[in-house]
């Protein structure tokens, strides 16, 4: 997604503990999310800076409601200046 937006120096946040660890450690294992690891590490591999931290899925209210919005089978999207209707009271209470 970094590439794609043209951002060159990112910090990405996650609420799984075990991926980002996975991530930091510079390891694609082959359990059930070791080819998002390394397609991660992939993309990631290519911007100017990058980092990983983990953060509860309580404090990540806003990535958490925008990615059970996601449905199998769309194309991809990407939202970077309008956020959905029923996702901006979370990002407002975010900043607030």
């Amino acid at each position: 997604m970094g590439k794609t937006a043209c951002l060159h120096e990112v910090i990405f946040e996650g609420d799984s503990e075990v991926v980002i660890q996975a991530i930091k450690a510079d390891t694609a294992d082959q359990s059930m999310y070791g080819h998002i690891v390394d397609d991660i590490l992939h993309q990631t591999a290519q911007m100017s800076f990058s980092d990983f931290c983990h953060v509860k899925r309580i404090c990540n209210k806003v990535a958490d409601a925008s990615a059970k919005k996601v449905n199998v089978g769309l194309d991809f999207q990407v939202w970077l200046e309008d956020i959905l209707r029923d996702i901006i009271r979370l990002a407002l209470a975010d900043v607030s």
